[in-house]
């Protein structure tokens, strides 16, 4: 996650330790927005930001209810640039 940290936002590094400590051992979680938003507070709409930032940079696969963490690919040696 090291790599991909510096790329992300603070809502988007949040959410995926969270998905991560709450998901099931194939990496699914069944929390909805305004549960996970709840619990991080975290309004709605910042936790569907950062979902969709988690998305777009592979690391959550998401079709509404469930979120799954995916695998993390490993980076040569000077990370994502």
């Amino acid at each position: 996650m090291r790599c991909y940290a510096p790329g992300l936002s603070c809502e988007a590094i949040l959410l995926y330790f969270f998905l991560s400590a709450v998901s099931d051992h194939y990496g699914l979680s069944f929390w909805g927005d305004v549960k996970t938003g709840g619990r991080l507070k975290l309004r709605t709409e910042d936790v569907a930001r950062a979902r969709d930032e988690l998305v777009r940079r592979n690391l959550v696969a998401y079709m509404s209810p469930i979120s799954q963490v995916l695998s993390l690919v490993a980076l040569p040696p000077g990370g994502l640039a």
